[in-house]
């Protein structure tokens, strides 16, 4: 994920997912406290419009995995102007198991 540019305060993040278990996996939400941040996806309807998205959840069937990318699901940022740190620690929220942790690397502009 970028810093957001200047005079913004939301920025978005990308990452690929992988389940390597034998079960599917439903994430409920993100978590990066302090920082708002919310799982979207941009859809493009059939008249060529898109329109950006909170998803409530995500499945990821066993042994599957997904990226997002832009265009595509994303994970939006609020709150992050002036954030100085390398990394931003991070939480998936999973449906009936624990939540799954990993961090963002957090790129200047410029």
């Amino acid at each position: 994920m970028y810093v957001p540019l200047k005079g913004s305060m939301m920025t978005s993040g990308y990452l690929s997912i992988s389940n390597q278990t034998m079960n599917d996996v439903e994430i409920s939400s993100i978590d990066c406290s302090p920082v708002r941040a919310e799982i979207h996806e941009t859809i493009v309807n059939s008249e060529g419009f898109m329109t950006m998205s909170k998803v409530s959840s995500i499945t990821l069937d066993a042994n599957s995995s997904t990226i997002f990318v832009p265009g595509g699901k994303h994970v939006m940022f609020w709150g992050l102007s002036g954030f100085d740190n390398e990394y931003l620690s991070c939480s998936f929220l999973l449906v009936d198991s624990d939540p799954v942790d990993f961090k963002f690397f957090v790129k200047k502009r410029g």
